[in-house]
């Protein structure tokens, strides 16, 4: 949600991802690739990869077991 651009430039401000480090490019982790970093992960995100699934009648879409 921190990374939602905001229409006024002044508040703009980005949190930064307190853990981890990003994932290997060469050998990526099983389950969704920010769970090393999410502060929410569960069990179920270090196994299983999220589908991409609607977010909204605007078009978005997201790819999370917690949302």
């Amino acid at each position: 949600m921190a990374a939602i651009p905001k229409p006024d430039p002044s508040k703009r401000i980005l949190g930064a991802i307190e853990t981890g480090e990003p994932p290997s490019l060469f050998k990526r982790p099983s389950g969704c690739a920010y769970a090393p970093r999410c502060p929410i992960a569960s069990h179920r995100c270090l196994v299983d990869v999220p589908e991409l699934r609607s977010a909204g009648a605007d078009g978005r879409a997201i790819a999370c077991h917690n949302a």
